[in-house]
């Protein structure tokens, strides 16, 4: 029986909300991002839950998975440094897929460049 977005209690209940939210963290760790210092991921998903505009552009997030209309934009991505996985901010799928090269990889590119 596969359950799905549901977080099943002793007595049969369940909480989708929490469900999501055990998932996205468990989701967090597997790929390896790490907390800033002296956070924990709830403060990190409470983050995530609570923004309202990407750090890079600005705009608002729509309410959750949409289309693009007027001044808001779709779909939160947690964004992390690849190499040490260290969260960064939180962005919109667009500036996570364009800003987040442009600004970071390269610059850790060049950073690991003066490493080496």
């Amino acid at each position: 029986m596969k359950i799905n977005k549901r977080s099943y209690y002793g007595d049969g209940s369940y909480n989708v909300t929490e469900g999501l939210k055990k998932r996205r963290i468990s989701d967090w760790k597997r790929q390896g991002i790490i907390c800033r210092k002296g956070e924990t991921y709830e403060d990190l998903h409470n983050i995530y839950h609570n923004a309202v505009r990407c750090e890079a552009c600005k705009l608002f997030f729509e309410g959750g998975r949409g289309t693009k209309s007027g001044k808001t934009k779709t779909g939160k991505c947690l964004d992390h440094n690849h190499t040490t996985g260290h969260f960064r901010q939180i962005i919109c799928r667009s500036c996570n897929t364009h800003n987040s090269y442009v600004k970071y990889y390269i610059v850790d590119w060049l950073n690991m460049l003066g490493e080496y």
